[in-house]
């Protein structure tokens, strides 16, 4: 007797997506995204999504084991650090718009300036599988964790960030993933 169906396993890598809030969402498995999404381009270890939900222990004195578990928060983050160190990738670890905080002007190179506090964008994220099994998308997202840029002899330099979804101001569900449908 099979233990499990095969077809149901994953592995393998996946491209990572990014685009302004706003942009029309994808509306299958594979095929490019629409227009307005772009590429993140090469990830150092490929990318991690979280889900992590605070729970509360609803007890009562006369029982031993709590009565309910209610979910107060979740927290949903996708964790990814950026081998290409471009200033497009600075720039969505900064929660910047990187078509204002890139100046191209300049004759022979590009300049960066961060945003101000409290004038940081948030932005749409997306996972497709390399095999065109799933496609996921994050409907708002922000960078919310300690941005690192490691620079080590032997090691590939990158910018390591957290990125966090919230609920989209368009009343929608923080995300939504297309999955191929297993036989």
């Amino acid at each position: 007797m099979p233990r499990g169906n095969p077809k149901n396993t994953e592995f393998g890598p996946g491209t990572l997506y990014w685009a302004p809030l706003g942009t029309a969402e994808p509306t299958s498995l594979t095929g490019a995204m629409p227009s307005g999404w772009t590429q993140v381009g090469y990830t150092n270890a490929g990318s991690e999504v979280r889900t992590n939900p605070t729970n509360v222990d609803l007890d009562v004195e006369e029982e031993n084991e709590s009565l309910h578990v209610a979910t107060t928060k979740v927290v949903r983050e996708v964790v990814f650090s950026m081998a290409e160190t471009t200033l497009t990738s600075l720039a969505l670890a900064e929660n910047a718009d990187p078509s204002v905080a890139i100046d191209t002007t300049n004759p022979g190179f590009d300049a960066f300036e961060p945003p101000n506090v409290g004038e940081e964008i948030t932005f749409m994220l997306s996972w497709t599988s390399e095999d065109g099994r799933r496609r996921r998308w994050w409907r708002e997202c922000k960078e919310t964790g300690s941005l690192s840029e490691a620079h080590k002899k032997g090691t590939l330099n990158g910018y390591n960030a957290t990125f966090r979804a919230m609920k989209p101001q368009t009343g929608l569900k923080s995300y939504k993933e297309l999955r191929a449908k297993v036989a």
